[in-house]
This record gives C-alpha cells, structure tokens and sequence, in this order.
C-alpha cells in the first residue's frame, strides 16, 4: 500500500496536521506540474518528504522554477527527476536562477 510505505519513510505523515498539509501539496503538485495521479503516487513512493514542505515554500519554489522557463513538460520532468528541488529553500532556487540567468 503507497500510503503505508510514505509513513514508513516519512513519519511526520501519520500526525493529522502533516496529512492535511499532504492533501493539500498534493492538489498544488497535480495543478502547477500537470502531474497525474500515478505521477503523485511515484513522488510519494521516492520522496515522501516532499508532501511535508510548506504550501508558501513550495509555491515560491515552483515561481522560482518558472522564473528560468521551466513550463508544462519540461517542468513536470524536472520535478519528476529531482522532487527535492521542493524541498530547498525558494531562496536557493532563486540564486540558482540567477545564477543560471548569469
């Protein structure tokens, strides 16, 4: 079962207000990375701490991502690829924007 082996691998998942925050990263995944059910799914299986990042964070992130052209497929497979790239501060995103930019 996906929802038994996310918990295993990131605990913070069985506490109420970490799965609310999961329903709800998981709807902004599925919006801002076109990602399908299956694709949701697989990022839970490989990064299950993905779902616990802060809804802000992760938003500024995905802006950040799209500040460097990343848009529809090409910035589903980036994410698809590095789901921790959720994870990072937007902060650094943003410098590795810049830096990209440079």
């Amino acid at each position: 079962d996906d929802l038994a082996d996310m918990i295993l691998t990131e605990p913070r998942l069985a506490d109420p207000v970490y799965a609310a925050r999961a329903t709800k990263v998981s709807q902004v995944l599925q919006d801002q990375f076109e990602l399908r059910r299956y694709d949701v799914r697989r990022i839970g299986r490989n990064a299950a701490y993905v779902f616990c990042v802060e809804l802000d964070e992760l938003r500024t992130t995905i802006d950040a991502l799209k500040e460097v052209g990343l848009r529809g497929k090409n910035l589903k497979l980036t994410f698809m690829r590095w789901p921790n790239l959720a994870t990072q501060p937007s902060s650094a995103v943003k410098r590795l924007v810049a830096f990209l930019k440079s």
